[in-house]
């Protein structure tokens, strides 16, 4: 009957396995439900080539089913928690990874990034600005835009370095309307700072425009 049938998809459900993943500093922080064992795998990557052929990382993972992991660690889930951590090692901390998490037929992918910089993101202006750690601007830093176009589309859309206050504006360039961009994908890359990656909405006051 219709009650049984209702009990039958919420036991289901409440048996489906669910898994999120996200980094803290060094550590990868997992909840989970219903996985008895999942596999952390690291892959070390050249953040610049790996960013121009895969801008929108976490969303286009085709790209390592055919590379083979540096190292995979196998972990037994406690089935009476939920929230499980997971120490990357110090062997990777100066390195740039991708970090695939796959359990229970789920699957997530974390880019990991050694960096000094600091990136402080203003989307109302379209604009970045990039310090060291102790909030000290740095200029002639190489910054690297790829736009998501409404239609899927992912186009290249502008580079170039910061100014003498540390800022660039990701969203100016002479090709492409504003208005046609769902999402940027940006690169920050210093040859002695290290390098990391923001996604970010275009300016709101143009969002709407074509």
């Amino acid at each position: 009957d219709e009650h049984k049938k209702r009990e039958n998809l919420k036991k289901s459900k409440n048996l489906a396995p669910a898994l999120e993943a996200r980094l803290d500093r060094n550590e990868i922080l997992l909840d989970y439900m219903n996985i008895p064992k999942l596999d952390i795998k690291y892959y070390v990557i050249d953040p610049e080539l790996m960013f121009s052929k895969s801008p929108f990382i976490t969303q286009n993972t085709d790209e390592f089913s055919y590379i083979k992991p540096l190292q995979v660690d196998t972990y037994e889930l406690d089935p009476d928690q939920n929230t499980f951590r997971a120490v990357i090692g110090q062997e990777y901390a100066s390195k740039t990874l991708i970090i695939e998490v796959i359990g229970g037929g789920k699957q997530v992918f974390l880019p990991y990034f050694s960096t000094e910089l600091k990136v402080i993101v203003n989307e109302n202006f379209g604009e970045l600005k990039v310090t060291d750690q102790q909030g000290s601007p740095l200029a002639k830093v190489y910054v690297k835009v790829y736009a998501r176009h409404h239609g899927g589309d992912v186009k290249f859309f502008r580079d170039g370095y910061t100014d003498i206050r540390g800022k660039i504006e990701y969203s100016q360039s002479s090709s492409g309307k504003l208005g046609q961009i769902e999402k940027f994908s940006i690169f920050i890359m210093s040859d002695e700072l290290g390098s990391l990656a923001k996604e970010c909405a275009p300016p709101t006051n143009v969002k709407k425009h074509n």
